[in-house]
């Protein structure tokens, strides 16, 4: 037994390294600022009031599941450490409200655009290649694509915020907060979340020029996203520019923020950029992709009760919208088992939107009951499928190996941190009582009824889609079988000079 405790309590050191990096002094140092600047909050008296506190549950517990499941059930059990959100940034009345959701960066078309202008009849000019074997655009070009978006999930946290600054985002869950920062960002896309250097500074170092600009578009200036579109559909396969130019329509349609589908000036930093390729390939996209959707998911948080207008609401999120799309899918694992699917074939160190693919339902999008519906609502189900902040696994431990904890001044924020560095879970129970009192979405005509009824039917049928997939892996290894068999017996019969009187199955 003592050997096994040792054993565990090694096993929880290197899971704490996984989630916040291979410096051991640099996590006990984070450790210690967050909890100096909570003690002094406590000692000021402003987070002196227990009651308004949530209890925590200590999730390393090395116990069995219904050990665990008990102490949930049992609040004199549970500490009184984590501060609870000042306020909400919508009132929970709005959780039963729909959103028409879209964006203006459409992944597939752009994908399919460029591998259809790129690739070339004779592999050895096939410039798609670069982009296939890009260290991190490789991850976009082989992820699962989708003609439709697939943003109830996304709806459901963003009308959730507690708090969206210092490049970090936080939802509460029924009660249970969830993080999304440049680590989760980093673990989802595979795109280099380094430090984002200086745009003037950067060009100025490596001696970036307009050369290219130049040679493709009149006024360097004026460049916009339609501009790039006609110059790299009008451009030869034997022009040396045409990675180039199909590089920037990438960058524009996808990584970049815009307002909206076919336009957009684009920066010239990006038009010396790409003149580039090889500095193309160590750029931290992913940084710059995460402050543009961080940007614009704050966008839509200021003033939250004028933005918010319930019979005319829509949001338009014009930013690589992959990540933030399977983000909820990731961190609650009711979600993740109803609506996703393994991806066959798929590398198990690949960032996490290349191994998973929603089901297919039949629907442009999932209904927002729907969501709801396989969210569920047992407490202690909730503290323990929904995940605070994603833990990567050994295979995807690369992807942030690098990355920085994200920081901030917010003495609340801070002691989020410090409880889930803890590993433990919170639960806020006053926000999961609101969360429940406003759990059923408002109707507005019988139809939904029946379409969210047909989407449960297309559901199941999704959830089938996993046993076809096994039936048909089995015949075709079965099939696989009975032909090496009967070339064995031929070759067999052959050596004894004996005629075949059989026929192949």
């Amino acid at each position: 037994m003592e050997d096994l405790l040792k054993t565990y309590g090694r096993l929880t050191k290197d899971f704490r390294k996984h989630i916040y990096g291979s410096d051991n002094h640099q996590s006990a140092h984070i450790r210690l600022r967050l909890k100096k600047n909570f003690t002094a909050k406590t000692i000021s008296g402003e987070y002196r009031n227990p009651s308004s506190m949530a209890r925590v549950f200590n999730d390393t517990d090395p116990r069995n599941p219904s050990s665990m499941a008990e102490d949930l059930r049992n609040p004199s059990s549970m500490g009184t450490e984590s501060v609870p959100p000042p306020e909400m940034l919508f009132d929970p009345s709005c959780y039963r409200q729909m959103c028409r959701m879209g964006t203006s960066c459409r992944v597939s078309d752009t994908l399919d655009l460029i591998e259809t202008k790129l690739k070339h009849k004779d592999k050895d000019k096939d410039e798609i290649a670069w982009f296939h074997h890009h260290p991190q655009f490789k991850h976009v070009f082989h992820m699962p694509r989708y003609t439709s978006h697939k943003l109830m999930g996304l709806w459901a946290l963003a009308i959730r915020t507690a708090y969206i600054k210092d490049n970090q985002w936080w939802s509460a869950v029924n009660g249970i907060p969830v993080r999304y920062s440049i680590r989760e960002h980093a673990l989802l896309t595979g795109l280099c979340c380094d430090e984002l250097p200086s745009r003037k500074s950067f060009a100025e170092k490596h001696s970036l020029s307009l050369s290219f600009a130049h040679r493709n578009f009149l006024d360097i200036d004026k460049v916009d996203l339609s501009d790039v579109k006609e110059k790299l559909m009008s451009m030869a396969q034997d022009n040396e520019d045409l990675v180039k130019m199909a590089l920037l329509y990438f960058i524009g349609s996808i990584i970049v923020r815009r307002k909206n589908k076919g336009k957009g000036l684009l920066d010239p930093f990006f038009l010396k950029l790409v003149n580039h390729l090889d500095m193309c390939k160590t750029f931290p996209w992913g940084t710059l992709s995460f402050k543009y959707c961080l940007d614009i998911l704050a966008d839509k948080m200021k003033e939250p009760s004028e933005r918010f207008k319930p019979s005319l609401n829509s949001w338009n999120l014009p930013c690589f919208i992959t990540p933030l799309e399977i983000f909820p899918f990731e961190c609650i694992a009711n979600l993740k088992s109803k609506y996703r699917l393994p991806v066959q074939g798929a590398v198990n160190t690949c960032p996490r939107m290349c191994k998973m693919e929603f089901c297919k339902t039949g629907e442009k999008d999932f209904s927002l009951n729907g969501i709801y519906k396989s969210i569920g609502t047992d407490k202690v189900s909730l503290i323990l499928d929904i995940e605070s902040i994603l833990v990567p696994t050994i295979d995807e431990h690369h992807l942030v190996a690098e990355v920085q904890e994200p920081e901030t001044d917010h003495s609340t924020i801070n002691n989020w941190k410090l409880v889930l560095m803890e590993q433990k879970k919170i639960c806020w129970d006053h926000l999961y009582e609101k969360d429940q009192s406003n759990w059923v979405v408002e109707l507005k005509e019988n139809t939904r009824e029946r379409n969210e009824d047909n989407l449960e039917t297309n559901l199941e049928v999704g959830e089938d889609e996993i046993i076809q997939r096994e039936v048909e892996l089995l015949k075709k290894k079965s099939d696989q079988q009975d032909k090496a068999i009967f070339d064995l017996r031929a070759q067999l019969e052959a050596l004894k000079g004996q005629p075949r009187d059989d026929q192949q199955p």
